[in-house]
């Protein structure tokens, strides 16, 4: 994943073993800090998940491969 992107809630990601899913919760590394890189997120999968895997559990953002689509923003919905 490219540093300039920023995860947000909503994001459908690929992991790096080729899973999809969609972000629920994302952990800054540094609260407070508005140039904070991402720390880890909590996500939902579509379909299968990792065996390493556990509702609620977070995990580093690094592993993501990519943002397959980009979620609603807070406010844009009409």
């Amino acid at each position: 994943m490219n540093r300039s992107q920023r995860l947000k809630t909503g994001d459908m990601v690929e992991h790096q073993n080729g899973l999809v899913g969609l972000v629920t919760n994302v952990e800054m590394m540094y609260p407070g800090n508005p140039y904070s890189p991402i720390g880890r997120i909590e996500v939902d999968w579509l379909g299968d998940s990792p065996g390493w895997w556990r509702r609620g559990l977070k995990f580093d953002a690094i592993s993501i491969k990519r943002v397959i689509s980009r979620g609603v923003g807070k406010g844009s919905q009409v």
